[in-house]
């Protein structure tokens, strides 16, 4: 068995019909030297059954694991990976055609040590049913324009679905009508304004991370030390990683042109949020610095992105003085108390909904809470 020059890593948890659509998309890569490593996280939906149907469509390897989370299970396929190079996406994520060889021709043309951070868009590929999520009139005009059986299940608070793996399967011509974007774009944008494509000069690069569409050399990341499998539940763990990176000298590119396209889905954005909370508290034990202060500030404060890095720029130009170590010292002591108040704030609200009485024929599970 020949070695690939690519290692994609991709941790898969109870996504299975996201996962399919995100399977049929790999079937299109026009760069073929990669393989394609999924880490099953202990599923308990279908997940099992969509692999099996793809095994031998894609060059694909299966790892299972007991559910251990995300961390736990990248480092499971970095262990695995043979490939020089290393892109990491999700188990949502749709990959245009040219989607690998943009990342690995950006890298094997770049000197040096960099991470290459693609661009990405949010994919309506539901609709309806309990998801709260506001979606644009005129793509919900064009879906029903397009299919008007639906608008019979739609008006009965049903999902329905706008993208399949078979329309994935005969190309990609409708996903551009159901795209929009992302408020990861907004975010990164703010940083692409000031400093360019190349944002290694922001103090605020590693911010930028995410393992839903991210490339870099597996030397790197195995010099690095991988995921820190301390981080549990929902964020933050692909920016730590992208944080030591940078200090050991990455440097760092916003990639437009590596596209891919997150399909929007159900969350519990109560419990992601209050995972992201502790994670921030961990983050910042491990890292008790300017830098990873001044994020937890732009999260919790009006502090915008562009204007943290500017401090941060001023304070690294100024040097050691008696003014930046004090700053320093206040901006962890703040970051500190915002993250303690909102895990106590969280906790509380959590500690109150088990207090409440169910409303009849519903109930709340301990793991939502």
């Amino acid at each position: 068995m020949s070695t690939p020059r690519v290692s994609v890593i991709v941790p898969t948890y109870n996504k299975a019909r996201y996962l399919e659509l995100s399977l049929a998309s790999w079937r299109h890569q026009r760069f073929s030297d990669y393989e394609l490593i999924i880490i099953d996280d202990g599923s308990t939906d279908s997940t099992p059954e969509v692999l099996r149907k793809y095994s031998d469509r894609l060059p694909m390897r299966c790892i299972n694991s007991d559910h251990r989370g995300r961390s736990f299970a990248r480092n499971r396929g970095l262990e695995a990976a043979r490939g020089s190079i290393v892109i990491f996406a999700d188990d949502d994520r749709v990959v245009p055609p040219d989607f690998s060889s943009t990342h690995v021709t950006a890298l094997e043309t770049s000197p040096g040590p960099w991470v290459m951070l693609g661009w990405d868009y949010d994919l309506l590929v539901e609709f309806g049913g309990t998801d709260k999520t506001i979606s644009p009139a005129p793509i919900v005009a064009r879906l029903l324009k397009e299919r008007p059986q639906l608008a019979t299940q739609l008006s009965l608070g049903r999902r329905v679905q706008a993208i399949d793996a078979a329309d994935i399967d005969s190309g990609f011509s409708r996903i551009p009508h159901f795209l929009v974007p992302s408020i990861w774009q907004s975010f990164v944008g703010s940083i692409v304004e000031v400093y360019g494509d190349d944002i290694s000069d922001c103090p605020l690069a590693w911010a930028c991370g995410y393992t839903g569409n991210m490339a870099t050399r597996r030397e790197l990341l195995e010099r690095t030390g991988g995921f820190d499998e301390t981080f549990t539940g929902w964020g933050l763990e692909d920016t730590e990683l992208l944080y030591r990176l940078v200090k050991a000298g990455a440097r760092t590119r916003v990639l437009k042109e590596a596209v891919n396209f997150h399909q929007t889905h159900p969350r519990d954005l109560a419990s992601q949020k209050w995972e992201w909370v502790r994670n921030a508290k961990t983050f910042l034990a491990r890292h008790e610095s300017m830098d990873v202060a001044m994020l937890i500030q732009v999260y919790f404060t009006n502090t915008s992105l562009p204007d943290a890095c500017r401090i941060l720029a001023e304070a690294r130009a100024a040097g050691e003085t008696p003014l930046v170590q004090a700053y320093r010292r206040l901006l962890i002591s703040q970051a500190q108390q915002l993250a303690t108040l909102a895990d106590m704030s969280m906790a509380g609200d959590a500690a109150a909904a088990l207090r409440r009485p169910a409303a009849a024929g519903s109930q709340t599970p301990l793991s939502k809470l």
